[in-house]
């Protein structure tokens, strides 16, 4: 009865994974249980985790597995891709957040991640908010010199395209630097998941 309300819960927290997956993953560890001799709910828990911890897990495996297998394909772009970076980042540190050894190595990756996005971000809008205003200012400026001096208005509605012009180099060139920088902190997490999953000794079908 333990066991079968252990995977019941842990089922519920598997609705990001299809059902043949989810059938798989239930599959495999109700054999795990089985071949241990894990009867109770304290003997499985105590093997597994809870089922919230455990299902953060297996999501964070199959976050792994399927970019590896998007990225080894070259199905996505650089936004999707690092989309699931993020997101790949995100479900290793629910799992890594939740084992006190590896609070220091947590630690450490939030603090490199927080750090990256503040400063990226930063200069990300920076540099938008400069442009734009310089947009908006030499536009409206040159505007208004058009009925009064036409070279002068003309050179600022240069500058105005100019800058428009700038805006849409450098802001693809920000963007690839920040995506490098997760990709970069992505490889570290898996690295370090790939340490804590073979201390934990269960890894997932």
């Amino acid at each position: 009865m333990d066991k079968a309300h252990y995977f019941v819960e842990l089922e519920g927290f598997l609705t990001a994974l299809t059902a043949e997956e989810r059938t798989d993953v239930i599959e495999f560890y109700s054999e795990y249980v089985d071949e241990a001799g894990l009867k109770s709910r304290a003997e499985i828990e105590g093997k597994l985790g809870t089922p919230r911890q455990l299902a953060r897990k297996i999501l964070a495996d199959y976050s792994i597995k399927d970019f590896d297998d998007e990225t080894g394909g070259q199905a996505e772009g650089q936004v999707a891709k690092t989309h699931s970076n993020l997101r790949m980042i995100w479900l290793i540190l629910l799992v890594l957040i939740t084992s006190p050894i590896t609070i220091a190595i947590l630690g450490v990756i939030l603090a490199i991640f927080l750090a990256v996005v503040i400063t990226v971000g930063a200069l990300a809008f920076g540099f938008l908010a400069a442009f734009i205003f310089t947009f908006a200012v030499a536009l409206y400026t040159g505007i208004r010199l058009l009925f009064t001096s036409l070279m002068v208005g003309l050179f600022y509605i240069a500058v105005a395209l100019l800058s428009l012009g700038l805006l849409g180099i450098i802001f693809p060139i920000v963007f690839w630097f920040f995506s490098q920088i997760i990709q970069g902190i992505a490889n570290l997490a898996r690295f370090l998941y790939g340490k804590f999953a073979k201390k934990k000794g269960v890894q997932v079908k």
